[in-house]
């Protein structure tokens, strides 16, 4: 693990032409060009045991699927990847995407990326905090459409947004995955999707105590907020990926009045946009992070992180924040 002056020294190695992956342990780490950086939350890489691999051409978790790549080596300006640098994914990385898959899960989500969708995201991000790197940084995931080239894409597991007033129009059940715990909302994953394998120990609670409406793309929707261990470790994924990646400036689109956007910007603003956006900001057939996303929120708790600097122990998020509302 790189800490202290491990990181400055791991950052100026990263400077050199992309090795292949050394043998990689489970901790802390996420990998760029080979070299390892720690995030200080938990992170599990595609070559440790129980990760997933976006590299393998092919379905993983299932029997059949689409044969071929998920994802592009190196980036669409340099395919080649022993000659992709950090300094060079610097100069053209300024994206963060987040994203939803309406999966509930991370294994769930790599299974319909990986098996059914033949697409890629860079990370999973579980309802315990685990997050789940499944291709190395110098590598293009296919998450973003015209974006990917210059950006970085997180799922985060939720299953994202439902009609409000209508209990029939949910064709995938979403009411179902959250129940009433004293006051607050519990994850509860239907019995037919198995083992989620997920790490850490439960229960795991909604942010908030209600679902959350909201418009997105002029619509009116619903949606339960994420956990506060994703929000966690988001907001500490965001702080290093930034001291990796200058050019992605913390802060979102926003509107005249000063309030995150919820349509897809116009090509050309999203082409001079330089910082972190949902998948919904990018095209009006999605509309990730949702209603429920706390944008000002998360943002500032980044800041303040940045500000402490990395290797602070007061907590980015508090973990009773179902029991306190918004």
């Amino acid at each position: 693990m790189a800490t202290g002056r491990g990181w400055r020294a791991a950052l100026l190695l990263g400077l050199a032409a992309c090795a292949g992956p050394a043998a990689m342990a489970t901790g802390e780490d996420i990998v760029v060009c080979g070299q390892r950086y720690p995030i200080g939350a938990p992170v599990v890489l595609w070559s440790d045991a129980g990760g997933y691999d976006a590299s393998v051409p092919g379905p993983v978790l299932a029997p059949a699927g689409p044969a071929g790549p998920r994802y592009t080596p190196g980036r669409s300006w340099e395919p080649d990847p022993a000659a992709v640098s950090l300094d060079r994914l610097r100069e053209h990385v300024d994206l963060f995407v987040l994203h939803y898959d309406i999966a509930g899960f991370s294994r769930n989500t790599f299974h319909l990326l990986q098996d059914e969708r033949a697409l890629s995201a860079h990370f999973l991000l579980d309802v315990d905090g685990t997050l789940y790197q499944t291709l190395d940084l110098r590598d293009q995931a296919w998450h973003g459409r015209f974006t990917n080239a210059r950006s970085i894409g997180v799922e985060i597991a939720n299953m994202g947004v439902f009609a409000p007033d209508d209990p029939s129009d949910d064709p995938y059940q979403k009411r179902r995955w959250y129940v009433r715990d004293g006051e607050r909302l519990r994850l509860a994953i239907p019995a037919e999707f198995g083992d989620a394998h997920i790490r850490g120990t439960g229960p795991f609670y909604s942010s908030r105590n209600e679902p959350v409406r909201g418009r997105v793309h002029g619509r009116e929707w619903a949606q339960f907020d994420f956990t506060p261990q994703q929000y966690a470790t988001l907001v500490k994924l965001t702080a290093a990926l930034r001291r990796l990646f200058p050019r992605i400036e913390l802060e979102a689109p926003r509107d005249a009045e000063g309030r995150v956007r919820t349509d897809e910007l116009p090509r050309a603003e999203l082409d001079a946009f330089h910082g972190i956006v949902g998948h919904g900001h990018i095209t009006t057939e999605r509309n990730e992070p949702g209603p429920a996303f706390q944008w000002d929120a998360y943002l500032r708790a980044v800041r303040e992180l940045e500000a402490r600097g990395a290797a602070s122990d007061v907590p980015v998020w508090p973990m009773d924040a179902g029991a306190r509302g918004p």
